[in-house]
This record gives structure tokens, C-alpha cells and sequence, in this order.
């Protein structure tokens, strides 16, 4: 099918495309007025999500901080030491390494350790 017969043509309206060149050509402002109608409602809008935003988001990154205990945190100050004890030999501290693995019991303190220096 051509585009002829799927689509009708349509005609301006009388005169309609001399009024529209006129306009354009008069520099008629109009669009001004929408533009002050839609500025005091565009701000509120953006003061109230701007709020929203700022209630929901109310974390505390050094609150979130001393949740986590990681390393950073604890050489930072923001976190405490932890109480458990872990022994390594004065001569494997330059070559082994610990991280300590959460469990789903706190009473429980499960430590993944690695060295260098081990052969296997």
C-alpha cells in the first residue's frame, strides 16, 4: 500500500499558515506565559522530592561505620578492637594473614588464615 492511501491529506486550516508565518515573524511571546504558569509547580515538585529524599536517606555513614568492624574502620577509631585473640608466631607475622569469616553465631569467632610461606 502506498503511503497516499493509508494516510488521508490534510489541509491547513483558511489562512491558517499566514497566521502561523506572521506569529513567527512578530516574535509573538507567548510562550512565556506556560512557561510562568509551569515554574512555581516544577519547584514545588522538586522541593518535595528533594524532601522525600532527604527523610528516607537518613544514614549516618559513621553510625553505618561502626557496624562494620572491618579494618579501616577500626584504624580510623570509628569501630572498637575486637575481643578475640589471635596468636601468630613472630616469625609467620611478615608472611601470614587473617581475615576473620562471620557466622551466623556471634559467640563464634571462625578466622580464614593464609601464608606465603607454607608449602603444599
Amino acid at each position: 500500500m502506498k503511503h497516499d492511501e493509508i494516510f488521508e491529506r490534510l489541509e491547513p486550516p483558511h489562512n491558517g499558515l499566514a497566521r502561523l508565518r506572521s506569529r513567527i515573524d512578530a516574535g509573538d511571546d507567548r510562550w512565556w506565559v506556560s512557561v510562568a504558569r509551569v515554574a512555581p509547580l516544577a519547584f514545588v515538585a522538586a522541593a518535595i522530592v528533594l524532601v522525600i529524599i532527604v527523610v528516607t536517606r537518613r544514614n549516618d555513614p559513621i553510625a553505618e561505620a561502626r557496624h562494620h568492624t572491618g579494618t579501616a574502620e577500626i584504624a580510623l577509631g570509628i569501630a572498637p578492637m575486637p575481643t578475640e585473640t589471635v596468636a601468630v608466631d613472630d616469625d609467620a607475622r611478615t608472611t601470614t594473614a587473617l581475615t576473620e569469616v562471620r557466622t551466623t553465631n556471634p559467640n563464634v569467632a571462625f578466622y580464614w588464615v593464609s601464608s606465603t610461606s607454607w608449602k603444599q
